[in-house]
């Protein structure tokens, strides 16, 4: 979760530095991989469809539902994604939302300015730039790793306690 002033990062274990999380490529990467799954990656998807002719547009008398251009457009993108993630379509998307959603040419330059001058404490209190942080935080599932590891720890806790041995 991020503001103009403050960026939330948080994870199941305390973060040790702070900085190589602003790695431009692997934050761009991670964006990418995070926008990819994303609802709003795929109605860019429908706009660029569309354009290229692979969707039909809504025609007086030859409508579509919403849903059924809905349906069609994810059904193409899921399959891209999955089949072939470095199609033309799929490379247009991309470029769309980095430009359009989230403008990562400006992120870089940001971290290309700030050069790795990140400021990173801990406080034992909320500061006043973090509290609406806080109120975002959780709205926008961000899944990772931490799904995979908490039912791993959880079912090994289990199997312990039911004293089971595998």
């Amino acid at each position: 979760v991020a503001t103009d002033y403050a960026t939330l990062i948080w994870g199941l274990e305390p973060i040790k530095t702070p900085k190589s999380l602003f790695d431009p490529n692997d934050l761009e990467c991670g964006l990418g991989e995070w926008l990819a799954s994303n609802a709003v990656m795929k109605r860019s998807f429908r706009s660029v469809a569309t354009i290229a002719g692979l969707i039909e547009r809504n025609l007086p008398g030859l409508q579509k539902s919403g849903r059924q251009a809905t349906f069609s457009s994810d059904i193409l993108y899921d399959t891209l994604l999955k089949y072939d993630p470095d199609h033309l379509m799929m490379q247009i998307t991309k470029g769309e939302a980095m430009r359009g959603l989230v403008d990562f040419s400006r992120i870089r330059q940001m971290l290309d300015r700030i050069n790795g001058r990140i400021e990173h404490r801990d406080l034992p209190y909320l500061s006043p730039f973090s509290a609406p942080l806080f109120l975002e935080a959780g709205r926008v599932p961000v899944d990772g790793q931490a799904v995979e590891r908490l039912i791993s720890e959880h079912t090994e806790a289990l199997i312990e306690e039911a004293g089971l041995d595998f």
